[in-house]
């Protein structure tokens, strides 16, 4: 793309930019949310079975502890496959977290965005998605900006949403949070 198309991409489309920062970067997101090399230590979050195959339908090999702590052998879909002992299977990814993930330095600066990736999050707000879209997609992917242009043509103001509200007789109603029992 031209010096001059990505200077003007940058100062029009602030978030189309960042976007395409980040597809053309040598980052994928495997590398964002795994471990970085082969043998990476984590640990299991929960009591649950190693697996014979990436699926719950298959046969259990062991039980895995809370706290016990397995080495990434590989990823698959949602699930990793890990070593404890002498004795290989797959565990889900959600139920596993990983000691110490090295950053690795970005040429693109976007280290922070992605160290945020990183940091421990609380059972009850880590989802894992991992469908629809693997590591060769992501990496054979191109920015569709015509489709950025139209999604840019339906952003609405803060303050035609405000006066849209108002006309309907829309209220705000402030909810609070649910308590969480520890």
């Amino acid at each position: 793309m031209k010096r001059q198309n990505l200077k003007a991409l940058k100062k029009h489309y602030p978030f189309a930019f960042l976007l395409f920062s980040f597809m053309t970067t040598d980052i994928t997101a495997s590398e964002a949310v795994t471990p970085s090399a082969v043998n990476d230590q984590a640990r299991v979050i929960k009591d649950t079975h190693l697996f014979s195959e990436p699926s719950l339908s298959s046969r259990t090999k062991m039980p895995l502890k809370k706290e016990q702590t397995v080495s990434i052998i590989k990823r698959k879909g949602g699930w990793y496959q890990v070593k404890e002992s002498q004795t290989s299977g797959w565990v889900k990814m959600f139920l596993l977290r990983f000691n110490a993930v090295p950053v690795r330095e970005s040429k693109s600066g976007l280290n922070s965005l992605i160290s945020s990736t990183r940091k421990p999050h609380s059972d009850l707000t880590l989802t894992t998605g991992v469908r629809g879209i693997n590591e060769k997609d992501l990496k054979s992917s191109k920015p569709d900006f015509e489709a950025l242009k139209q999604l840019y043509l339906l952003q609405v103001s803060t303050r035609s949403s405000k006066k849209f509200a108002k006309d309907a007789g829309l209220q705000p109603k402030k909810i609070s949070y649910p308590k969480v029992n520890n």
